[in-house]
């Protein structure tokens, strides 16, 4: 097991070799910013390694982002910068908004160490800030968080409780999100309860029903100001 706390910092002579380090990882390479952490006891949960600085980053001209840490390193803000937001939303439509984060801050020194890496906390999505889901905002939960070993799990290691403790929006019953009967009994047939596991779903689908689906997300986690 592996206990991370905020502040700690990992250093890698490349990106793998910092994620491996990091989190128990054996990459030979890895260019994402987030890894599954399934494989260690925590489904649903995702590392996610990201420039928190405003800096424009990305791998292509539909994945460019800018992220944002609120100064006391509470709140990160995700705003999806390309001009075409066509890959983003299909993308999330797939794999769901992935809404438990274990959140890296990448050249936390702001000295150009983009292999270096700070733990900032288990964050959580709070609220869209965009009707197109491409801008969101995540708070943070917990200051540590206990990782398992791969292939390890036991009660003794962190999962999704530990996002759902303050409850709110993310526990509200998928009957009171408005769904047509249509969506609705497709949902629920489906196994899904609440509006949390309607962010970590990934529809594969398109057209009506998503449109609905993404509809029904951004009136429930709407920012609030």
């Amino acid at each position: 097991m592996k206990i991370l706390n905020t502040g700690d910092v990992t250093y890698g002579n490349s990106h793998a070799d910092m994620i491996n380090k990091t989190i128990g990882t054996s990459y030979d390479g890895w260019q994402r910013s987030s890894v599954d952490l399934a494989q260690f006891g925590a489904d649903g949960v995702i590392a996610w390694f990201i420039f928190m600085d405003g800096s424009e980053h990305g791998y292509e001209s539909g994945w460019r982002w800018k992220n944002f840490l609120s100064d006391n390193g509470d709140v990160i803000r995700e705003y999806n910068v390309s001009p075409s937001k066509t890959a983003v939303i299909m993308k999330r439509d797939e794999e769901g908004y992935r809404p438990f984060r274990l959140c890296f801050r990448l050249d936390p020194y702001e000295i150009g160490s983009r292999h270096c890496c700070k733990f900032m906390g288990a964050f959580v999505l709070d609220s869209f800030i965009k009707e197109d889901l491409t801008a969101i905002k995540y708070i943070k939960v917990s200051d540590s968080f206990n990782l398992g070993s791969k292939g390890e799990s036991g009660n003794y290691i962190d999962g999704k409780d530990i996002f759902l403790k303050k409850g709110g929006r993310l526990l509200k019953p998928l009957s009171e999100l408005g769904l047509s009967d249509r969506v609705y009994r497709l949902l629920k047939s489906g196994g899904i309860s609440f509006a949390w596991e309607l962010l970590s779903l990934g529809m594969e689908t398109s057209g009506e029903i998503a449109d609905e689906i993404r509809q029904k997300l951004y009136e429930v986690f709407r920012e609030t100001r």
